[in-house]
């Protein structure tokens, strides 16, 4: 199977070495609530204002951590549900999860319970590594329609996994929580700053082992 891929600038980096590491990030949740945006503001740094209809599409940032090159594989979802084996495929295959909704949008907050039990599903396991994003924070707060109060309770306390409020459009915190996903992995983000080869690419199907896991309550249900 071949994800479908847009072109995007590449930055080289020498001296060539050959790729030690490969970590998969896969990005679930409705449409609009800016998967995209926070994937290209990481990788290209840029924002689009106009929302175009995601299919399944794989970025690749590449970085040097003392000689040995890191490979992020960041692959973005289709919100629209209409391909669920190109959503499975693409859980199987990630080593750790961003859920994300929008702060305005409580129908995309209620998707990622059913997101996280497809996961839990799909792993045969206990969750794996997972980060829920709340994405729009730039917008004024009489557009906040999610309470951070019933977010807390359901993510931290319930599903014991790590909260982030960001911003694609206004870069705020979006650099954070990949730092934090890298984290589980013992890979340090910084680099990234000063040794950037990013591009997007074809990815082949991957056979991802050694998946990082959790203990988190897998029972609890957004009420």
């Amino acid at each position: 199977m071949v994800w479908p891929t847009k072109e995007t600038r590449r930055v080289s980096m020498a001296p060539q070495v050959g790729i030690s590491r490969r970590v998969r990030l896969t990005f679930l949740g409705a449409q609009n609530v800016g998967k995209t945006s926070l994937i290209q503001r990481f990788v290209n740094g840029s924002f689009d204002t106009k929302h175009n209809h995601t299919l399944d599409e794989a970025s690749t940032v590449e970085y040097e951590v003392n000689g040995r090159l890191v490979q992020l594989e960041i692959m973005d979802t289709s919100g629209s549900f209409e391909f669920p084996a190109m959503r499975r495929l693409s859980i199987e295959q990630a080593d750790a999860f961003a859920l994300v909704y929008s702060i305005d949008d409580p129908a995309s907050f209620e998707v990622l319970q059913r997101l996280r039990d497809e996961v839990i599903e799909v792993k045969q396991g206990p969750a794996p590594p997972m980060i829920v994003i709340g994405n729009k924070l730039d917008l004024d707060p009489h557009y906040r329609k999610v309470r951070r109060e019933r977010v807390i309770e359901t993510v931290e306390d319930c599903w014991s996994a790590y909260l982030l409020e960001t911003s694609a459009k206004e870069n705020h915190n979006v650099f954070k929580a990949f730092q934090v996903m890298l984290t589980w992995f013992n890979l340090p983000c910084r680099e990234m700053e000063t040794t950037p080869n990013r591009r997007r690419i074809t990815v082949p199907e991957l056979q991802v082992t050694g998946h990082h896991s959790f203990n988190k309550k897998n029972s609890c249900n957004i009420s």
